[in-house]
C-alpha cells in the first residue's frame, strides 16, 4: 500500500509539464547539486531531470503507461531517451537507479 500512496502522492502533488521535454545536449540527473553545474554550463544547452518526485512530465508519463511498465525507473529512461543527451551528469553518485539507467541507455 506504500508504493501506490507514494505514486498517488507523485501524481497529486508535483508540478506537471504538459508537453515532451526538448532535446538537449547535457541532462543532469536529479536537481541536487545542479546548481554548481549550472554556472559552468551557462553556454550549453542542457536540462534537468527532477528524480525526487517534484516534477511530473505528463507525455512521458503516458508513453510510460503504453508500455504496459509502472516502474519508476522506466518512466526516467523514457524521459532520458526523449531528451536524447550526450552527456549526464549527477551530483547523486550513491544512487542505485542512475546506474541501472546507465546501464539501459
Amino acid at each position: 500500500m506504500n508504493i501506490i500512496s507514494k505514486y498517488i502522492n507523485f501524481i497529486l502533488l508535483s508540478k506537471k509539464k504538459l508537453f515532451f521535454p526538448e532535446e538537449k545536449q547535457i541532462l543532469i540527473f536529479d536537481v541536487t547539486g545542479s546548481q554548481n553545474f549550472s554556472k559552468y554550463l551557462k553556454k550549453y544547452d542542457y536540462s534537468i531531470l527532477y528524480t525526487r518526485f517534484e516534477e511530473l512530465n505528463i507525455p512521458i508519463l503516458l508513453k510510460t503507461l503504453c508500455g504496459l511498465d509502472l516502474s519508476y525507473q522506466s518512466y526516467l529512461f523514457n524521459y532520458i531517451n526523449t531528451v536524447k543527451p550526450k552527456i549526464i551528469l549527477t551530483f547523486i553518485d550513491n544512487n542505485p537507479l542512475f546506474y541501472k539507467l546507465k546501464k539501459n541507455v
